[in-house]
């Protein structure tokens, strides 16, 4: 998925790990494992998503939240993304980051909600 892709350049980025493999030596895991979860073949666990957000030097419950809300269907995958929404703006902004776009999808242009497949996450532009 692409939010655990972001979360692994964002600590990567953060902490100055030159590849992919110096982050699984530093998390005690193979590299193939990390290549799983770069091409959303597989995903981290809890505990590993928040050595990730720690890393990127961000709250883990953000992630963690945001990470179940796009793995998670129908009913329940909304509950999630709106708790996101109420952890606060990075976590939606992580979600719709995370979203693949249809061709449906609605963005305003300063501030509002965005709409997608049936996922709406509010947002607020900076500025």
């Amino acid at each position: 998925m692409a939010i655990v892709a972001a979360l692994l350049d964002k600590a990567r980025s953060v902490r100055s790990i030159p590849s992919d493999l110096a982050l699984a030596e530093r998390l005690g895991i193979s590299r193939q494992a990390v290549s799983n979860w770069r091409h959303g073949d597989k995903f981290p666990d809890e505990e590993t998503i928040a050595q990730l957000a720690l890393l990127a030097g961000d709250d883990p419950a953000q992630w963690l939240v945001a990470i179940k809300a796009v793995r998670t269907d129908g009913a329940a995958g909304k509950a999630w993304a709106a708790l996101a929404k109420r952890l606060g703006a990075a976590a939606a902004v992580l979600l719709v980051a995370a979203l693949p776009l249809s061709a449906e999808a609605k963005i305003s242009e300063k501030a509002g909600y965005f709409a997608n497949n049936g996922h709406f996450a509010h947002y607020v532009l900076p500025g």
